[in-house]
């Protein structure tokens, strides 16, 4: 709960000392004369580039192609990241932890941007205003960020629109286009699955047992979210499917899911149910999941996980949008309900609503189905 609280605030404070320090830096940049456009960088000058992601687990995952882009692209260039705390393993896992500017543990970093030399400023945030002003506070010449929220707009050298629809990889994407990459870009799908980190070691000695003994589906039973909640007594219907048909369970998740975990392995009854839940570091976690033939859960940051390590998913989408947050294909599939108020979620917000029938409509034998033709050895 600290942590949806810190969150909630922060929007709050975003929205109203982030929207009206925007509208005064944009209003003095007018009267200064500054210029409210630059043209796009000469590639030969492009030294020092700082991308700014805040977010989640997810958002930092649909990062590093980009990431990958730019190193390709730009070889020589310096690249630092601007994060939130919560994420600085994701960029171990890929190797880039020590190109981390992490603002929310240490705030005054962020007023030494200018100090840096930056060429480039690349904001990733699609709507809040904080995101912005680091990139104004950097000093850099050139300044990309979406054409969204029309105080911050002041802020940037270079608009570039933005889908709401579209997934969200190809939106970043678009970001690149004032640095002449046009070039499709690496796939989520696999990103770490040659990860810097040796997983296999970090991997926990129960998994690895329960492995030894069969396949083992990785399955997030919760969400800090309430309104991404499938249910307990669904997920203990799944395990009981899946225990029956021979496989083992790893359940994943954060802190906030460890009380549902918990009661989960009770009525399993199972050693074949080993709870990982609020266990693990990230690094371990990932070992967990590239240890697993499968990943089942809502729509995630793990979920997202799987995915770049390459491993097969079965995502349960609710509130939010699968064509903005997943690509399904031969190894990835998505359960949702065609409703006409889903999707509903934008930016972090969504309507309020009562029952969640986007979620609580979809129905265990479904999702069973779609597991057994995505682990054939289920079946």
């Amino acid at each position: 709960m600290p942590l949806l609280s810190s969150t909630a605030t922060l929007k709050r404070l975003d929205a109203t000392v982030g929207y009206v320090l925007c509208k005064l830096i944009g209003r003095a940049r007018h009267y200064a004369g500054r210029p409210e456009l630059a043209p796009d960088p000469p590639p030969a000058s492009i030294r020092r580039i700082l991308v700014i992601r805040p977010g989640g687990m997810g958002d930092m995952l649909m990062l590093l192609p980009i990431i990958r882009s730019l190193r390709h692209t730009f070889p020589d260039a310096a690249i630092d990241i601007v994060c939130e705390k919560r994420n600085h393993e994701v960029l171990q896992l890929a190797g880039l932890e020590a190109h981390a500017i992490l603002y929310d543990a240490a705030p005054l970093r962020i007023l030494s941007l200018r100090s840096r030399g930056y060429d480039v400023v690349i904001d990733t945030e699609q709507f809040h205003n904080f995101s912005a002003i680091m990139a104004w506070l950097s000093g850099a010449p050139v300044r990309i960020g979406f054409r969204i929220n029309p105080a911050r707009l002041s802020l940037y050298t270079h608009l570039i629109g933005y889908d709401v629809e579209g997934y969200e990889l190809d939106q970043f994407a678009r970001l690149l286009r004032p640095l002449g990459i046009t070039l499709p870009l690496p796939a989520l799908d696999g990103a770490l699955a040659a990860a810097s980190l040796p997983l296999e070691a970090q991997l926990l000695p129960a998994v690895a047992t329960l492995r030894q003994a069969g396949p083992v589906v990785a399955v997030s039973p919760g969400s800090s979210d309430p309104y991404k909640q499938w249910g307990a007594p669904k997920f203990e219907e799944l395990i009981e499917a899946l225990l029956s048909r021979g496989l083992g369970i790893a359940l994943v998740g954060g802190y906030s899911e460890r009380k549902q975990a918990e009661e989960l392995t009770q009525r399993a009854k199972s050693d074949r149910v080993v709870n990982c839940v609020a266990a693990c570091t990230l690094t371990q976690t990932a070992a967990v999941l590239q240890a697993s033939e499968l990943f089942v859960g809502g729509d995630s940051g793990l979920g997202h996980l799987a995915v770049a390590l390459g491993r097969p998913t079965l995502t349960i989408f609710g509130p939010s949008d699968p064509r903005k947050w997943s690509r399904p294909g031969h190894s990835h599939r998505v359960l949702r309900r065609d409703l006409p108020c889903s999707p509903c979620a934008i930016f972090g917000y969504r309507k309020l609503c009562r029952d969640i029938p986007c979620m609580s409509g979809i129905t265990v034998a479904a999702v069973l189905k779609t597991a057994d033709a995505l682990i054939p050895a289920a079946r």
